[in-house]
């Protein structure tokens, strides 16, 4: 019922430390344990602040769901995400959030989505990589800022519903 959760690469997740990324209390995933059944893991508390953190199973539907050759994770965890399974590729339907929160010298949570797939169902470790690009803004001065509106140049579409594809070692 544990698994154990590194993020892979420099610019990913929810909060820093110099150049590190690091998992943060209450982070939650949505993991598919060998099956296409979403089961909330939480972070366990002592992996807070760490690059490699160990979650736990906090939830569990009952359904059997179908079967599939691995594990697949994404973060954020939510209720809603879901699973296909098809030729060693997980497709992961996911809404990416159309409001962040602004978190000081760190990055709001939920923010930076991401997925892992592991080489088999008896692999219990992800590496985790994001989904999307990252847009950091920094600014000087004593003037508060209420809000940032980002659109695309010609309406593209950079939040809501998402059908993502991830496999075992690969750039989702």
């Amino acid at each position: 019922g544990e698994f154990t959760a590194t993020i892979e690469g420099v610019d990913t997740k929810t909060s820093m430390d110099g150049l590190k990324v690091l998992w943060s209390y209450y982070d939650q995933v949505s993991v598919f344990a060998g099956k296409t059944i979403n089961e909330r893991f939480v972070i366990a508390d002592d992996s807070a602040g760490k690059v490699s953190a160990e979650f736990y199973k906090a939830s569990s539907s009952g359904a059997t769901g179908s079967a599939i050759p691995a594990n697949v994770a994404f973060y954020p965890y939510s209720s809603d995400v879901e699973l296909d399974w098809t030729s060693g590729e997980a497709t992961i339907y996911a809404t990416l959030p159309a409001t962040q929160t602004y978190a000081a010298g760190s990055f709001g949570r939920g923010a930076f989505p991401m997925t892992a797939v592991t080489a088999s169902t008896d692999d219990r470790d992800f590496a985790f990589r994001n989904v999307c690009g990252v847009l950091k803004l920094q600014f000087t001065g004593a003037q508060k800022v209420k809000s940032i509106e980002f659109c695309g140049n010609y309406g593209e579409v950079i939040s809501g519903d998402a059908v993502i594809t991830s496999s075992y070692a690969g750039t989702p």
